[in-house]
């Protein structure tokens, strides 16, 4: 089966109703190709924080050590900001008798512009 992705926005479109699963844009089928006809931009909330460190602890662990500290910090506190985005699903597993947690979200890449 083959799988078509949004030119919009990188989500999966659905074979069956030729829509973004994942932003809505509508497509049609051409010559064994979508094309997109309506475009739906849906809203991007943007998640940011801000870590400050000293300059003189900078100067005492290094600059990369510091750098990797920082994203640390960061990637803490930005997941923090993820939790009201996250699709969480239980599931049981019969064969090792554990119940798993599965979180998917939705990422734009900073790359992609969405205007």
């Amino acid at each position: 089966m083959k799988k078509y992705i949004c030119d919009c926005c990188g989500g999966q479109i659905n074979i069956a109703s030729l829509i973004c699963e994942y932003c809505g844009t509508r497509y049609q089928e051409e010559n064994n190709k979508v094309i997109p006809i309506v475009f739906q931009r849906k809203p991007v909330n943007i998640l940011e924080n801000i870590v400050a460190l000293p300059d003189d602890f900078i100067m005492e662990v290094g600059a990369e050590e510091a750098s990797k500290i920082a994203i640390e910090e960061l990637s803490k506190e930005l997941a923090k900001g993820l939790i009201p985005y996250m699709d969480i699903k239980r599931e049981l597993d019969l064969c090792t008798m554990n119940t798993r947690f599965r979180a998917r979200v939705r990422v734009v890449p900073p790359s992609v512009s969405m205007f």
